[in-house]
């Protein structure tokens, strides 16, 4: 079988050039060849095809062969180039062929020429393979080159830490982030050193990397330290044996998750036992409804001399008492008081540490920082007096016996929020304590206290504070309370007008709503006693009613915000519509701080907390039923 070979002749002699191809041709080629006679001649033939060989003569009239031996180097090809001359000298074919021809041969001696050719086109492809091999090898090193550095990029940029181990647990690389995270650079150290250095926990199964040596591939292996928490993932390096070479562990910082964890488990309790207090705080405030009417009542009926007369007013005050208490779980939950109005923050701290003064021992010391021209606050200044009260005391109560002792109380203005500092030179609170502060009913003291700073603490976060203790064992305490400044709104006052008397004869009547029939008899009573009329229903549906039916008596609604049947909430709206006239009054023992936003645009016209003696209750009711 032929085989083909293009063939560039550089020739001026047609019959020489024809001479080449036979031999060629006799020697098994397929030839096909073209005849070049000048530079570009030759410069287009390179350009048209691809050429196994060049054969050139060295004379042309208009050409020669180094010029077209720089015409194939200009070119940059690499193609076997032959000179075949009729007569030339020896130092010319020299010259030729340290100029880069490969072969040189004689007109009158082409017996060469076939065995030449196949052996420069053999070495020209050889040139080739290598070249393309060459190249290929050259890419490869580059992609290589350049994986290591995108490899290293990323190992670099890595935010976790990244430790290279071998196989006798030494780390022998590590990128920033692990000499940033550890504190130290743990390149040649053992895991085991690193491990005690770090204080993490030690034991079998402890550690990632150990375990990935093993062959086992560790997934967010925990390894908390006594101030912080780090999280490893481990898996072994294997060569193309699959023999373990090593082990690459990644190491994160979860010290902010854990502690975001405790804030979130911290806040779902907090919810749980505010919801609980909540709900006790609410029933409880309808039993002293009670008993705080009934007393009222009690003493009224009671002659002036009589000796159970004597007794009833401490009863009423240990209602009170009791009413207080259940305003400190109001408070912890979360639940403030309806009304709302501006408090002086200054002022009101100015007149607890006046109060607070006169019953500290001598060794103690208030010193006063406040600030006079601070924003007010909208909130219950009753809340306001328990947060500095509680603070101080609490404060206070840290100064060991027998040392002299310094609380500060300072006020000021920060970042658009009001600040209100309290501190001490007592003995200081543990990290665990400082944990625990603000649970309800925890405490270092004797049992039964501890729900002051609950207490602050639900009244912080009623108003979209925050609150912060810092504090070392030895070195006293400072608790930070930050308030922010809101804009003005609405509030819902309660009227303070005194009782007034009236004559029997010219009372509206009132109607009280309420799910207790035992609340609704007391307030009845309280009301009945004073020549009003009465009407009642224990729903807001069964209000609605009574007060279609008897509306033109009504001329005051005594409304329970909390019923089973249709709330307080949703039958005002209602009764508006009705009776756009009518005072209502909303009563509750469960004082919800967002009850506005309940009642939307349509706001009762005053609130009356649970528990109520008499003299509250007539002070909201008169106003409304006299007729004069």
């Amino acid at each position: 079988m032929s085989k083909a070979l293009n063939l560039l002749q550089v020739e001026d002699c047609e019959s020489d050039a024809a001479l080449i191809v036979r031999l060629l041709e006799q020697a098994g080629y397929d030839v096909y060849a073209e005849r070049v006679e000048t530079a570009p001649q030759m410069r287009a033939a390179l350009e048209k095809q691809a050429w196994n060989a060049i054969v050139a003569d060295y004379h042309l009239p208009q050409f020669d062969a180094p010029s077209a031996l720089a015409v194939l180097r200009e070119s940059g090809l690499d193609i076997p180039f032959i000179v075949v001359s009729g007569a030339v000298g020896e130092d010319r074919a020299v010259a030729m062929m340290k100029a880069g021809a490969h072969d040189y041969l004689m007109k009158s001696n082409l017996l060469r020429l076939v065995p030449a050719l196949e052996r420069e086109i053999e070495e020209a492809m050889v040139r080739r393979e290598r070249k393309l091999a060459d190249e290929a090898l050259r890419i490869e090193r580059q992609e290589t080159e350049r994986s290591h550095q995108l490899l290293d990029a990323m190992f670099t940029a890595q935010v976790d830490a990244v430790v290279v181990s071998d196989t006798a647990g030494i780390v022998i690389r590590s990128n920033p982030a692990a000499v940033n995270m550890f504190g130290f650079d743990p390149t040649g150290m053992g895991i085991a050193a690193i491990v005690e250095k770090l204080q993490m926990p030690g034991g079998p199964g402890m550690s990632a990397t150990r375990r990935a040596l093993a062959g086992e591939i560790v997934v967010n292996l925990e390894q908390p330290t006594p101030d912080r928490a780090f999280e490893s993932s481990s898996l072994p390096m294997r060569d193309a044996a699959g023999e373990i070479m090593g082990a690459v562990t990644i190491v994160r910082d979860i010290s902010e998750k854990k502690r975001a964890e405790q804030r979130l488990r911290q806040a779902q309790k907090l919810e749980s036992i505010a919801s609980l207090a909540g709900g006790i705080a609410h029933d409880f405030n309808n039993i002293l409804t009670v008993v705080s009417g009934n007393i009222s009542l009690a003493l009224e009926e009671s002659c002036p001399d009589c000796e159970t007369r004597s007794i009833l007013p401490a009863a009423l005050e240990s209602v009170q008492r009791a009413a207080c208490l259940t305003r400190q779980l109001l408070a912890y939950a979360g639940k403030g008081a309806f009304i709302r109005k501006p408090v002086p923050v200054s002022a009101i701290a100015e007149q607890a540490v006046a109060i607070l003064r006169p019953s500290l021992a001598e060794r103690i010391e208030i010193v006063t920082d406040l600030a006079g021209d601070l924003p007010s606050l909208l909130m219950d200044p009753g809340q306001m007096e328990q947060v500095f009260s509680n603070l101080i005391l609490n404060a206070v109560e840290a100064i060991p016996d027998g040392r002299p002792g310094f609380v500060t109380v300072r006020t000021g203005f920060e970042d658009h929020a009001v600040l209100i500092e309290v501190a001490d030179n007592g003995c200081g609170i543990d990290a665990e304590t400082q944990r625990r502060i603000f649970d309800p009913f925890f405490t270092t003291k004797f049992p039964g206290r501890g729900l002051g700073l609950a207490a602050v603490e639900g009244i912080v976060r009623t108003l979209n504070g925050r609150i912060a203790v810092e504090s070392a064992v030895g070195l006293g305490t400072r608790i930070r309370v930050v308030l922010p400044v809101p804009e003005a709104s609405k509030t819902v006052q309660a009227a303070v007008d005194a009782p007034q008397t009236v004559a029997a004869a010219e009372y509206g009547a009132v109607l009280i709503v309420d799910d207790e029939p035992m609340i609704r008899k007391m307030a009845g009573a309280l009301l009945k006693k004073r020549g009003i009329p009465v009407l009642e229903a224990g729903s807001g549906k069964e209000a609605i009613e009574r007060l279609t039916r008897e509306g033109n008596a009504i001329r005051a609604i005594l409304l329970d915000l909390a019923m089973p049947e249709m709330p307080g909430d949703v039958a005002l709206p209602i009764i508006r519509k009705l009776r756009p006239d009518v005072r209502v009054i909303v009563s509750s023992g469960f004082q919800d701080r967002d009850v506005q936003q309940h009642f939307g645009h349509i706001e009762p016209c005053s609130f009356l907390p649970k528990p109520y003696t008499s003299e509250q209750l007539l002070a909201e009711v008169l106003p409304a039923v006299s007729r004069r």
